[in-house]
């Protein structure tokens, strides 16, 4: 009866334990998928970010450019209409 008592709690705590490790395991895969997720995320709203300073630059140095041209059209203008 005592061995049969024994058995029974041994074969409990294995089931116990069976259970727990699968429910570690689930919670190591389920967190390891939210840190690649969030990694994911920052690795978008970086190049996101980076293509919005990108932009940004690239209509800068567009709108200088234009400026700049311009400006010497001006000159340009403004230097054939004074008597020589």
């Amino acid at each position: 009866q005592q061995q049969q008592w024994q058995r029974h709690a041994a074969e409990q705590l294995r089931r116990r334990q069976q259970q727990l490790e699968a429910k570690l395991a689930a919670d190591a895969e389920r967190l390891q998928r939210q840190r690649d997720e969030a990694n994911r995320l920052r690795a978008e709203k970086a190049a996101q970010a980076e293509a919005r300073r990108r932009r940004v630059l690239e209509t800068a140095q567009r709108l200088q450019r234009e400026r700049l041209q311009r400006l010497k059209s001006g000159a340009a203008a403004a230097h054939a209409v004074q008597p020589p």
